[in-house]
């Protein structure tokens, strides 16, 4: 054997040695492929179907997974034939093998996911990930935030005859190293000729409460009359949130009053058609909204039972409590007889319902009235007047 190879073998066995003498299986190399979405629910309302889901939080390994770029939307539209039942839905891998790709979601949009068509893809630069990690304000934080709510997507019905049609929806999410998932569980849904939404919806503010009143749908989303109309639900939002559902059971009538309002906040209404009795309501599409900003100009009622009883050096008034929930006090008023303006005894609404006048004079026939004042300061109009006048001593 050469004597110049020994050294190079040598230290090839003890390479071979060494790798023999590590400890556990080798490591497959990571895949880095992403969850696929989860909790897909699919409803109709009006020519609308709404997709909502959540983003996987981890790779399939288990790993967590920092984000989701895109959420790619697919589709199997199906044509159904009158008369037939509605076809088995197809599994896994011939939705598959007939889906096409309906539309994107980015990363930017999931915050607002569904509020408009989808936008070109674009792979942020590296500059701009490192940003939103850094940037002020938390930005990293409120974008995972936006990523881990449910994110919706709306599409529109493009037929007249919506009963004729199957749509079933499958969801892939996209790591930001463009690695795809598999599919996510399927939604299938056959749409319904649903009622139009309400017309003419009017917001009026009263003391008590919103008075909301609309116009009754006569015909369905098809042309079809007439409207498939169970009953209303209402929604109110404010600062730009989703509308909160205010009703506990269907509205019969075209008229509900919402007295959970609060004066100077801004509200705007929506109502909808239902045409089904329960959940899901199959609801038709939001009515025009109707924003109003209810302001206290209502001032309370006058306060009642005022009666009085005068000592010698003072005159004491009592009145019955007001009711009002806003109320902030009450204001005395004094007057002589035979002068036309009352003075103000209190300085400031008190929240008792007596008073002691120290301040009259004797000999002196006096009128007193009360009113009440809301925190808005709106006063109310006067107690029904009470004569008044300091007690004479005899010696």
């Amino acid at each position: 054997m050469n004597q110049a190879r020994l050294p190079i073998i040598s230290i090839l066995l003890l390479a071979v040695l060494a790798a023999c003498g590590h400890k556990g299986a080798l490591l497959p190399p990571l895949v880095n492929i992403p969850g696929p979405p989860s909790d897909l629910k699919l409803l109709q309302r009006g020519d609308k179907l709404i997709l909502g889901w959540k983003n996987p939080a981890t790779f399939i390994d288990g790993r967590p997974l920092e984000a989701v770029s895109a959420v790619d939307i697919w589709l199997v539209e199906e044509t159904l034939e009158t008369g037939k039942p509605v076809p088995k839905q197809p599994t896994a891998d011939e939705f598959a093998a007939k889906a096409k790709l309906e539309a994107q979601v980015l990363r930017a949009q999931f915050a607002a996911a569904g509020k408009g068509p989808p936008a070109p893809k674009q792979k942020p630069s590296g500059a701009e990930d490192q940003a939103k990690k850094t940037g002020p304000g938390g930005a990293a934080k409120k974008e995972k935030q936006a990523e881990a709510a449910v994110l919706s997507y709306e599409y529109t019905l493009k037929t007249d005859k919506p009963a004729l049609k199957r749509y079933i929806f499958g969801l892939k999410a996209e790591s930001s190293k463009n690695k795809v998932s598999d599919f996510s569980s399927l939604a299938a849904i056959v749409p319904k000729a649903l009622a139009a939404p309400p017309t003419g919806l009017q917001a009026a503010a009263g003391n008590e409460s919103i008075e909301l009143r609309w116009e009754a749908p006569t015909s369905n989303i098809d042309g079809s009359r007439p409207a498939a109309l169970k009953g209303y639900n209402v929604y109110r939002s404010e600062g730009g949130a989703p509308g909160v559902h205010l009703n506990s059971s269907l509205a019969k009538e075209p008229f509900f009053a919402d007295k959970t309002f609060v004066f100077g906040t801004e509200y705007v209404y929506t109502v909808r058609a239902a045409s089904d009795e329960a959940e899901p309501f199959w609801e038709s599409a939001d009515s025009v909204p109707a924003p109003v900003q209810p302001l206290d100009i209502f001032p309370p009622q006058a306060p009642a039972g005022l009666t009085v009883l005068a000592g010698p050096d003072f005159i004491s008034l009592s009145w019955d409590a007001g009711s009002e929930k806003d109320l902030a006090g009450y204001r005395v008023w004094r007057r002589a007889l035979g002068q036309t303006e009352y003075l103000e005894l209190t300085t400031t609404a008190v929240k008792e319902t007596t008073y002691q006048d120290k301040s009259a004079d004797k000999g002196t026939r006096y009128e007193y009235v009360v009113t009440a004042e809301d925190m808005a300061g709106n006063r109310s109009p006067n107690s029904a007047p009470v004569p008044g006048q300091l007690r004479e001593v005899r010696s």
